[in-house]
Order: C-alpha cells, then sequence, then structure tokens
C-alpha cells in the first residue's frame, strides 16, 4: 500500500511520478497521486498548514500543463503569491 512519494535529490521526479501512477495503476486518480506527493508526505511530516488547497494553509502550488506527455511546470505560487 502506497501512501506517500517522496524525493531530496530529484523533487520534478515527484510531479512526474504524480503524473504516470495513474497511467500505469489503474486503482490510483490523479488526484490520489497528487495527494501522495503533497498532502500525505506533509501530514506524515507534522506539516498541517501545508500539502492542500484548503482555507487558511499556505496556498503553495504549481500549475502544470502537459507537453508531450510530460507535465512542465508553468507557473508557481508560494503562501498564494506567484513567485515564478
Amino acid at each position: 500500500h502506497l501512501d506517500v512519494l517522496s524525493s531530496d535529490y530529484v523533487p520534478f521526479s515527484l510531479l512526474q511520478a504524480a503524473f504516470a501512477m495513474p497511467e500505469i495503476v489503474d486503482t490510483i486518480s490523479l488526484p490520489e497521486a497528487v495527494a501522495m506527493v503533497s498532502r500525505n508526505p506533509a501530514r506524515a511530516a507534522g506539516l498541517h498548514d501545508r500539502g492542500e488547497l484548503v482555507a487558511g494553509k499556505r496556498a503553495d502550488f504549481v500549475r502544470v500543463s502537459l507537453f508531450g506527455g510530460m507535465p512542465v511546470v508553468r507557473s508557481v505560487w508560494r503562501q498564494g503569491v506567484r513567485v515564478a
């Protein structure tokens, strides 16, 4: 049973994994895969103020487009403020 995916050397691999898992594993949806690289690791680390888009939390997120089947980061927000 898989709950958390994390990486300290290649953070982009988490984005790739989130989009690849639903294509590879029939029982995993994209929202579930995204939670495995965002909400679930945050909860496991005791960081309850982040990891999901919920009122009152940090609002760190990325806007992603698929290009040739690969996720490409288009914008980044940190604490609700666009930084890239």
